[in-house]
């Protein structure tokens, strides 16, 4: 039906007895509940090839009026009454409803895992769970890369590949991420520590590559990500979409 829903759920066993059984049959055509439906008009049978539902009714309407103000007065009126009812007669539609969905479809469950980032006195820090190889899957889907899990890699965007390193992103770091990209490959780096001329050596060796703090740079992005998605939605002009941009590339102390 062109249609997407979003759906929260808090309970699991809700999820597994009631929420997929129930979305599984609308899948398979085999639940009609909350189905969109359309009533349609049906015309009369007795209608003549090239008239259309209404014509009748239209025509007994008009003769009507001609009967009133007396363009018909050498006619029998009982003859031109019965003339308008069969005219009417002819002219009843009925009506049908029709189901608009014969299954098809389909649905995707996300398992919303708790945040990976935590406020202490308005400061954000990473959660304590996030750390580690479980710090890698939520950064990768926070920056937009399929989650690829190959060390010393763990997620790619085309032939950018992404590193996640808990701890200090030092040039030792950089040489060991950048002798592991095949030809034309680069590399996004998130460290939540950067050494002070990590970026300038990896730039040195991976003209296209780049360091990324979190969780700093992950905020970054949802600003970004907000801001554009606002823009877009008030049509704001291009100067304010800059000013924007700008905005969400200050840096954030973490």
């Amino acid at each position: 039906m062109g249609r997407r829903w979003v759906a929260v759920e808090w309970s699991e066993d809700t999820l597994s007895t009631f929420t997929i059984p129930r979305l599984t049959k609308v899948v398979n055509g085999e639940d009609p509940g909350g189905i969109t439906q359309k009533t349609v008009s049906v015309p009369s049978e007795d209608l003549p090839d090239g008239v259309d539902e209404g014509e009748g009714r239209k025509a007994s309407t008009v003769l009507k009026k001609y009967q009133d103000v007396g363009l018909f007065d050498d006619f029998d009126d009982k003859k031109l009454n019965r003339i308008r009812k069969i005219l009417r007669d002819a002219d009843k539609s009925t009506t049908k409803t029709d189901v608009v969905w014969e299954g098809g479809g389909g649905f995707r469950i996300l398992d919303a895992a708790p945040s990976m980032f935590t406020v202490d006195d308005g400061v954000v820090y990473l959660a304590e769970w996030a750390s580690d190889e479980a710090l890698a899957e939520p950064v990768a889907a926070q920056l937009g890369y399929e989650y690829e899990p190959a060390p010393p890699f763990c997620g790619r965007k085309g032939r950018r590949r992404l590193a996640v390193v808990d701890g200090i992103v030092s040039d030792g770091v950089v040489d060991i991420l950048a002798r592991s990209l095949e030809e034309n490959e680069s590399v996004v780096i998130c460290g939540t520590a950067i050494a002070p001329d990590a970026r300038d050596h990896l730039k040195s060796i991976s003209k296209a590559s780049r360091i990324r703090k979190i969780p700093a740079s992950i905020l970054a992005e949802y600003r970004l990500t907000y801001r554009r998605r606002r823009t877009a939605e008030l049509h704001l002009p291009d100067e304010e979409t800059d000013a924007g941009t700008a905005q969400a590339k200050k840096p954030t102390h973490v």
